[in-house]
């Protein structure tokens, strides 16, 4: 590493895995091929019964900025991210999650960090990614690139831009990981959108004109299983039920929870014609998303 690498800050990235055999040494070397070489690299395995483990150790043999951190106890999905995230030392400025079935390119931690440094006021670093073969994000046009997160967060929120991607396509400032014991909420599938809302309250973001990451499309992923199920609606009226007052006015609010609820009416009575609501995994996420609508009606009411 160059002089010029060891004065640049410490981005740490960490991948959360489970039986990521298949797709975990491809995501590795999407590390080790960055420009910017001032990271260093946890894999945080969640008791994998595949030869993970033995593939993070091999690379980890070959560079010392890689190192493997192994659980005894498995834990859900998103519990087993917080678990990860809480691995970020104090010295690292940056902290980028990057799951064990996507990559980065080249130059992507190079320029996420540049714009980062450039822009003290932004709270997250995003671009545009390749979600199996389709270029996604929109929103933000060049040459902009900060974006008032209050405006962002609005904007989405309204269904007219879409920036926030999987976690994999964001650069975080590690203190707001840091300070945050559970950095995601760990009840809604999509804390990776919902926390976004969070750090953006009054920070900016920030937007590279350049596709730098690229998720991958297969039936295992998490993307897949959300699309089966059709976990959008609880995880946007979660967000929405949240954040909605803060971003939007009460007028617009109410009209937009309207079409969310709508909308979800529409797909769940669609699932029960087509015979969808039969699958066990679909009855039990939305019997659950019924629940917690019904409870937060209810404490709405009773204030």
């Amino acid at each position: 590493m160059n002089a010029e690498a060891t004065e640049r800050p410490l981005v740490w990235l960490v991948t959360p895995v489970y039986n990521g055999e298949r797709y975990i040494a491809e995501c590795i070397e999407s590390v080790l091929s960055q420009t910017y070489a001032d990271w260093e690299y946890v894999v945080a395995d969640n008791c994998s019964v595949d030869r993970t483990r033995e593939v993070v150790r091999a690379f980890a043999e070959r560079d010392a900025r890689i190192r493997l951190e192994s659980s005894t106890t498995f834990l859900p999905v998103i519990a087993n991210w917080n678990r990860a995230l809480r691995l970020i030392p104090d010295a690292a400025e940056y902290c980028k999650v990057l799951h064990a079935d996507d990559t980065l390119f080249p130059h992507c931690l190079e320029r996420m960090v540049d714009l980062a440094e450039r822009n003290p006021s932004v709270a997250i670093v995003t671009s545009y990614l390749l979600h199996g073969d389709e270029v996604r994000h929109h929103g933000v046009t060049r040459p902009v690139e900060v974006v008032d997160g209050h405006q962002i967060c609005r904007s989405t929120l309204l269904g007219e831009c879409y920036v926030f991607g999987s976690p994999s396509s964001l650069l975080l400032r590690a203190a707001d990981v840091r300070t945050r014991p559970s950095f995601y909420n760990e009840r809604n599938f999509h804390a990776d959108t919902e926390v976004c809302f969070e750090l953006l309250r009054d920070r900016d973001l920030g937007f590279v004109h350049e596709v730098l990451t690229r998720t991958r499309v297969h039936d295992d992923a998490m993307t897949s299983f959300a699309v089966a199920v059709n976990t959008f609606h609880h995880g946007w009226l979660a967000i929405h039920l949240k954040y909605g007052r803060h971003y939007l006015g009460t007028l617009e609010n109410h009209r937009r929870l309207l079409y969310r609820f709508r909308s979800y009416a529409v797909d769940l009575l669609k699932a029960v014609l087509s015979g969808k609501f039969r699958d066990a995994r679909f009855r039990a996420h939305h019997t659950e998303t019924l629940g917690f609508l019904f409870r937060r009606s209810w404490r709405t009411g009773a204030r």
